[in-house]
């Protein structure tokens, strides 16, 4: 499990690095989902995600839930508006993805091509 946050933790801290951002700890936990503490400045993730799917997912996840950090930093609270979707837009066009909703929630990830 060391292994995996230590992980997570290197690609959190490229992305805040991004931002000019402190560091956001990772809390890798036996939970069924994941969660952006913004006041308190770390997230939850849950250690199915790592087990059970695939490392798309798993980034996308990240990502997700580094956004909502991102935004409360901005604007005090989060959610999943026009806003937060570009941000994590953005964050995974970086790595090489793009990003379908449905909702609030991403319906696909897929791999962008040249």
């Amino acid at each position: 499990m060391e292994k995996q946050n230590k992980a997570l933790q290197q690609i959190t801290d490229e992305i805040t690095g991004m931002f000019g951002l402190e560091s956001i700890p990772i809390k890798l936990k036996d939970v069924s989902k994941g969660r952006a503490h913004g006041r308190k400045g770390y997230i939850v993730f849950p250690l199915w995600v790592i087990e059970q799917r695939e490392p798309e997912y798993v980034l996308y996840y990240l990502i997700h839930e580094i956004s909502h950090i991102i935004e409360y930093n901005r604007f005090g609270k989060t959610n999943h508006n026009e806003y937060f979707k570009k941000l994590e837009q953005a964050i995974l066009e970086k790595f090489g993805y793009g990003i379908k909703y449905k909702k609030a929630y991403a319906r696909e990830i897929y791999k962008i091509t040249d």
